[in-house]
């Protein structure tokens, strides 16, 4: 065990501090132009390796021991680099140097701050993140500070990931050294899947070889799993947890290309599946396999359309005209906001249109269905010939769907809508936080008659 003011290197991780140093390389050769989400800050450069002294200054300054394949990154790869921040090469925007960013948590007291015992875990519930963020007032609790959630103790910041995210390392207790995901406005933290930095951090490298990352979202990094498909799949056919199987799909899923084999393998699978890996799965052949992945589409549809829905409109939107026939055989079903917004997507990528088969949902009970349902019906070519319905739409009691009706007729200007304007002037004679008021002035001055209203 290291103490602080220990002048010992870490020596345990050479054979991959070796690897890391040679895959950094063809890291920037993979990705020239930058394309990795952070690559244009750090450039994939780090400074030199932070000396002995700087690290064991910081360890005893904040009475602490960094984790061991931390302080060895520090040590022996590289410590900060190039961007703005300081940060050097690796996930998001990098890596700080040592004891930059660690402010980031508004401990009062740092050290006291980094001491106190960690409560997150890999496996936290809701519940327990729900109870950790809004605990119930505990007298005896010995607060690091009055500025500081319980959550946010025993964690180094490490890295950001822009705007109120960063990655940090667990300091203390049974997942010491660990990466976890945070948001500092309080969504769940997110343990990565590695067991320590260098793990995480070779792993982020792998990705950027295999061109992975340059085809994702930039927020998924650390928040799947890593692995080669082969590795997953094995890992898939042997894990008695259904949360593990479902961790194990989501990865397959960000794969740039899947082999034959291996979605040979996934459909044998698909019968002895949950429903939520079955919309995974469906998501994966819809991706990689889409004839095959057709009737599975049509069956998935029987009991979860809004799944089948995301995996057509994520992957297949050059394909959504044919599936005009069973969204309008199953349009009658649909009762929830998230599908029927993701139905409309699919029918806005169809070039038909569609305007009869939404509106009865225009006077649907929910808020958020009629909001989709008049932009949607804005965004088609002809949507004068609803000009009724959109009169309808600015009656609505809701101020968010009378400012959406009004962006939605932006270049109409059948004069029968004159007489509903110069009602919503009466109605809104100031602005409201929908800004109802600004809209109208706009699609009246499309008639020229702004100044004539007022």
């Amino acid at each position: 065990m290291i103490t602080p003011g220990s002048e010992v290197a870490v020596s345990d991780y050479s054979d991959q501090v070796r690897r890391i140093k040679e895959k950094l390389g063809l890291a920037r050769s993979c990705d020239p132009e930058l394309k990795v989400f952070g690559a244009a800050n750090h450039k994939y450069l780090l400074h030199s390796p932070a000396r002995v002294e700087e690290v064991v200054a910081f360890e005893v300054k904040h009475d602490l021991v960094l984790p061991d394949s931390y302080r060895t990154f520090l040590l022996e790869v590289g410590n900060g680099g190039v961007s703005e921040s300081g940060s050097g090469a690796g996930p998001y925007y990098g890596i700080y140097p040592i004891g930059r960013g660690i402010d980031d948590l508004t401990y009062d007291d740092v050290t006291a701050g980094l001491a106190s015992p960690c409560p997150l875990h890999p496996l936290m519930s809701d519940q327990y993140w729900e109870e950790l963020r809004n605990p119930a007032h505990d007298p005896d609790d010995d607060q690091v500070s009055s500025g500081v959630d319980r959550w946010l103790r025993g964690i180094l910041p490490i890295g950001s990931q822009g705007c109120t995210y960063v990655h940090a390392l667990v300091m203390n207790g049974p997942f010491t050294g660990r990466v976890v995901n945070l948001d500092l406005d309080g969504h769940k933290a997110h343990f990565a899947f590695e067991d320590h930095f260098l793990d995480w951090y070779e792993r982020w490298l792998d990705e950027v070889i295999a061109g992975d990352l340059q085809s994702r979202p930039c927020a998924w990094f650390g928040h799947v799993m890593g692995g080669t498909e082969d590795s997953l799949l094995e890992r898939l056919c042997v894990t008695p947890d259904a949360v593990m199987k479902v961790e194990c799909l989501n990865e397959l899923l960000y794969k740039q290309r899947l082999s034959s084999a291996v979605l040979e393998a996934l459909v044998a699978i698909y019968e002895q599946s949950d429903t939520t890996a079955k919309e995974v799965l469906v998501q994966i052949l819809t991706k990689f396999d889409y004839q095959r992945a057709k009737p599975y589409l049509r069956a998935l549809a029987e009991t979860n359309l809004g799944s089948v829905l995301k995996a057509i409109f994520w992957y297949q939107r050059q394909n959504c005209r044919e599936w005009w026939p069973l969204i309008e055989a199953a349009m009658h079903r649909i009762s929830d906001d998230e599908t029927f917004r993701f139905a409309t997507y699919v029918l806005r990528e169809m070039d038909l249109d569609y305007g009869d088969l939404i509106i009865p949902f225009a006077s649907n009970d929910s808020e958020a269905v009629r909001l989709t349902t008049y932009y949607a019906l804005g965004h088609l070519p002809n949507k004068e010939r609803h000009l009724e319905v959109f009169m309808r739409g600015l009656t609505d009691q809701s101020n968010a769907v009378v400012r959406t009706v009004l962006q939605a007729l932006k270049g109409v200007t059948d004069r029968r809508l004159l007489h509903v304007y110069r009602q919503l002037a009466k109605r809104y004679p100031v602005d409201d936080p929908n800004y109802v008021r600004t809209n109208l002035k706009r699609r009246m001055a499309e008639f020229g008659l702004w100044q004539r209203l007022v």
